[in-house]
């Protein structure tokens, strides 16, 4: 008999510390898990957005009717792109729609795009900006006025630190006259 109180007292006092633990749970409720996070996410109007370098030098304006911006990447529409060096601005783009890569700063310009510096205006469907290697390209048509000349082809390079600009392929180049020829000697 002494076996069986013992036994029945092990199984009583388990059947209390359950139900004590069952009340403790209805009355300490564990908090609800939040939902899983979304990205965040910014939409602004009519805005600017300024890139600066580290010493708080100006690298890039950027003008838009409308931006879009997530952790990863900002898309634009209706643009205005100013890029600085020196505190001076090196070149003016206007596009239709731009994605800038926020991890790497990469763009990618679409529509009709035309860039415009103090040497050189270029039009074209396409363009992108690779900032690791500071260069201006494209694989599209693109045509480029000079005060004496106008080059056309498909695909095009620029690299604003060492100025030099190439058509890939297809080039065309029509030489502008600059000045009002001499009548040659009778």
């Amino acid at each position: 008999m002494p076996r069986t109180k013992k036994a029945l007292a092990i199984i009583g006092i388990f059947i209390v510390l359950m139900a004590l633990y069952g009340i403790f749970l209805f009355i300490v409720r564990p908090e609800e898990a939040f939902p899983p996070s979304t990205p965040a996410s910014l939409g602004l109007e009519m805005t600017s957005l300024t890139k600066l370098d580290p010493q708080g030098n100006k690298v890039w304006v950027l003008t838009a009717k409308k931006i879009h911006s997530t952790e990863d990447e900002t898309s634009a529409d209706q643009i205005e792109l100013n890029f600085f060096r020196d505190g001076k601005e090196t070149l003016n783009v206007q596009a239709e729609h731009l994605i800038l890569n926020s991890q790497t700063d990469d763009l990618s310009l679409t529509g009709k795009i035309v860039a415009t510096s103090s040497e050189f205006t270029l039009q074209t469907e396409n363009l992108r900006w690779a900032a690791k290697e500071e260069k201006l390209w494209t694989e599209a048509l693109v045509r480029v006025e000079h005060p004496e000349m106008t080059l056309t082809g498909m695909g095009f390079e620029y690299s604003p630190k060492t100025r030099i600009g190439t058509i890939r392929r297809d080039a065309h180049l029509i030489w502008k006259q600059t000045q009002t020829p001499k009548e040659p000697p009778k």
